[in-house]
């Protein structure tokens, strides 16, 4: 499975629970920069102000060096972030939180 077709399920599986989030589109597109490097995919918000964080990858996908600092400064600020490499991660994760 890509990693696009990933985040597309863990969005509809996310839309389907009604929890609320955002996606983080970075890059570049000519001189204008979209998001922060190393910010992770997706942004949810909970229930208590308490946000999830998801960064998806493949079975064998690695997190860039700007994806390991970011997660780390916001897990540094007492965030919750997970690489999600299945929709199962998600759905524990939020187990957990919700």
């Amino acid at each position: 499975m890509t990693e696009s077709a990933l985040l597309c399920q863990i969005r509809e599986y996310l839309e389907r629970c009604r929890i609320m989030y955002e996606r983080n589109n970075v890059g570049i597109k000519g001189y204008v920069r979209f998001g922060s490097k190393g910010m992770p995919d997706l942004m949810c918000m909970l229930p208590g102000g308490r946000m999830l964080w998801i960064e998806t990858k493949t079975e064998d996908g690695r997190l860039s060096k700007d994806q390991q600092e970011y997660i780390c400064r916001l897990r540094s600020l007492g965030h919750r972030v997970i690489v999600a490499r299945d929709v199962r991660d998600v759905e524990e994760a939020l187990e957990v939180m919700v």
